[in-house]
């Protein structure tokens, strides 16, 4: 493996972060489950149960440099918890303890946080994009999947109201729910690229017109598996677009059907782009959802921060270029 977490001492000093509530607590019944796999495969292991993303980040922030730093949990921890990993100069596993887990999906780990946590000896590190959000009222946030606006944040805001854990079914139901309600708005959007050395950035609009939704990728997937940036990879410094036009509410439907199954490139009036930043802003008031979670309302900033994240992942996985 490439940067081995195994250090010399032939152990490796691994911090295992565990959101207890995530999954409707499935990452707290499995924890010690998965401490276990990791020690089993040579790890010396710290578990430590969050109270919250606050604290999540002070101890992922807090970790030796080259030390390993495990997080157990949803989508939405993933991103806090890197971002603070890549500062602190160790490196990140995801495992899927939440209730969609399309970071470690995409990755192509194992869909049990055991196997995945018993695969760490195949791993090998890449550097990672990180996905950054801030919105209007100055709230920030990163991101390892996907930032959804209009429908998708309607919807993700149904799901996360859910009291079941169904995984992608939790997603599905809250999105019919939505089409019954939801009819769109009108959406601009623009595309930048760095220009001089100054920093600055070049804006053009890529579209502006009436839309059901939004989303800024870097991974590509959000919903337990909807993938909507089938092109997204995860070391290309850039984010991956895409928009649903104006339509009937079976175009939408098709478009999340086609999203499951591998064939959104083919979906009725949905476009795509690829940018290394994006802006975002709608006629009418909307919160961008980041992973799953509310971050702020509209106009919105979005940037690709190219390679911050050391991220243990498959050999062949699809979000790396030469997998």
């Amino acid at each position: 493996m490439s940067g081995s977490p195994f250090g010399s001492g032939g152990r490796a000093a691994v911090l295992l972060l565990v959101n207890p509530s995530a999954g409707r607590g499935r990452s707290l019944r499995l924890a010690p489950a998965v401490a276990e796999a990791l020690t089993a495969v040579g790890c010396s292991v710290t578990t430590r149960f969050t109270t919250d993303l606050d604290d999540a980040r002070a101890a992922a922030g807090a970790a030796a440099p080259e030390a390993l730093v495990a997080a157990l949990g949803g989508d939405g921890l993933q991103a806090p918890v890197a971002e603070a990993v890549s500062r602190a100069g160790a490196r990140f596993l995801p495992l899927p303890g939440g209730r969609g887990n399309d970071l470690c999906a995409r990755l192509g780990l194992p869909r049990s946080p055991v196997a995945a946590a018993r695969s760490l000896p195949d791993l090998e590190e890449r550097a990672m994009d990180l996905g950054r959000v801030t919105c209007a009222d100055g709230t920030s946030a990163p991101f390892l999947c996907t930032a959804n606006i209009g429908f998708d944040s309607h919807a993700n805001e149904r799901a996360n109201r859910s009291p079941r854990n169904l995984g992608t079914l939790t997603y599905l139901a809250a999105g019919a729910q939505t089409l019954v309600s939801y009819r769109g708005t009108r959406f601009r959007v623009e595309l930048g690229s760095p220009e001089g050395a100054a920093g600055t950035v070049r804006w053009r609009e890529r579209w502006s017109e009436h839309g059901w939704f939004v989303t800024v990728s870097a991974a590509g997937s959000c919903g337990g598996g909807l993938v909507l940036g089938p092109d997204a990879r995860a070391d290309d410094g850039l984010l991956d677009l895409a928009f649903q036009r104006d339509g009937s509410p079976l175009r939408v439907a098709e478009t999340f059907v086609r999203s499951m199954t591998g064939l959104v490139r083919g979906a009725s009036r949905l476009e795509f782009a690829r940018s290394a930043r994006a802006r975002v802003s709608a006629d009418e008031p909307l919160v961008v959802y980041a992973d799953g979670d509310a971050v702020g309302p509209l106009p919105a900033e979005f940037e690709a921060r190219g390679g911050t994240v050391r991220t243990l992942a498959p050999r062949r996985s699809r979000l790396f270029g030469g997998a």
